[in-house]
């Protein structure tokens, strides 16, 4: 069994506005969110902003990050100073360098079907399920 968080980073949702609007504010506040819930380790999944704060969190706190699930994140932008693994989900950002890129990352594992190129969770749902389950218990 596993519990899954889903906070709005700050300025989005029904959060408080972000002083700075910064991605390490947004990293920060999910890490304050670990802590008050006594987290010892969690799984991230970001989409495009969340991405960025993902990688953000992952590189300031590697023993509280063990995983991250990425989509809509820039090639190898903040990348390549995180040690976990990471999913990277294909969306219609990511240029063909850009993918290439992602490919050759040695801690990332690329996901590309044709369908998440328009809309990632409406694309193949079950298909996207199985391969995060697969990536999550590995």
């Amino acid at each position: 069994m596993r519990s899954v968080y889903a906070p709005d980073l700050p300025g989005f949702g029904e959060s408080d506005p972000s002083p700075t609007g910064s991605f390490a504010e947004a990293a920060g506040a999910v890490s304050d969110l670990a802590d008050d819930l006594r987290l010892r380790q969690i799984d991230l999944l970001g989409i495009h902003s969340g991405a960025r704060a993902a990688l953000d969190l992952a590189a300031a706190r590697p023993a509280l990050v063990r995983r991250l699930i990425l989509a809509g994140v820039a090639a190898a932008e903040g990348l390549a100073a995180i040690k976990q693994p990471a999913l990277i989900m294909r969306t219609r950002l990511e240029s063909p360098d850009d993918i290439a890129k992602l490919k050759a990352l040695p801690n990332g594992k690329f996901v590309d079907i044709d369908d998440y190129a328009n809309d990632l969770f409406a694309a193949a749902p079950k298909t996207l399920a199985k391969q995060i389950g697969t990536f999550l218990s590995g």
